[in-house]
């Protein structure tokens, strides 16, 4: 949250989204209705020789995206590797700029 802060960012921390069933959301970025989640150790299993989602995670992000909330996942397998802050920030910035374009490109529903 520090990070995207220190980008400028307006956001909200540890929100209850009660327009999207109730999860519980990480960060949201109110201007855009984005999710940021961080996902720890406990959203993954090893299969197939890598770290994949658990289920939980991945029906929780179609869920909020169903919800009309574009997910923002920041991995800790992948943040874990960018040692260097501004690998961090690049690594922040192409996610939202990436997940925007997406919501952006998809057909209302």
């Amino acid at each position: 949250a520090d990070m995207l802060r220190d980008m400028g960012a307006e956001l909200q921390e540890d929100v209850i989204l009660r327009d999207a069933g109730g999860y519980t959301a990480d960060i949201v970025l109110p201007s855009q209705s984005v999710v940021v989640e961080v996902d720890g150790p406990k959203h993954f299993v090893w299969a197939d020789g890598s770290w994949k989602a658990n289920g939980a995670t991945v029906v929780k992000r179609q869920q909020l995206r169903a919800f009309g909330h574009p997910v923002v996942s920041v991995d800790v397998h992948e943040w874990s590797r960018l040692a260097a802050p501004d690998l961090q920030r690049q690594y922040l910035r192409d996610s939202l700029l990436g997940v925007l374009a997406r919501d952006q490109a998809e057909p209302a529903q």
